[in-house]
């Protein structure tokens, strides 16, 4: 069964992916999407477990390795 993670701690070769032309491209958008455990936020949870700043941390850490793949 899939278990899904931060970006960067998964299966996925996101690295080498990055290099890829069309993921270089700044004609097509780049969709961060959040599955993993966020304290029932990932699920639109209306009353997480996780609070607004723990979970935006989180967030924060996906998009800090993203941005460090390159240039967007």
């Amino acid at each position: 069964m899939p278990v899904t993670v931060p970006l960067g701690k998964g299966n996925v070769e996101l690295k080498k992916l990055s290099q890829s032309d069309p993921f270089k491209s700044s004609n097509i958008p780049k969709i961060l999407h959040v599955e993993y455990d966020l304290g029932g936020a990932e699920h639109g949870n209306k009353k997480p477990t996780l609070s607004s700043p723990e979970i935006l941390a989180a967030i924060r850490l996906d998009v800090d390795y993203f941005n460090q793949l390159g240039s967007f």
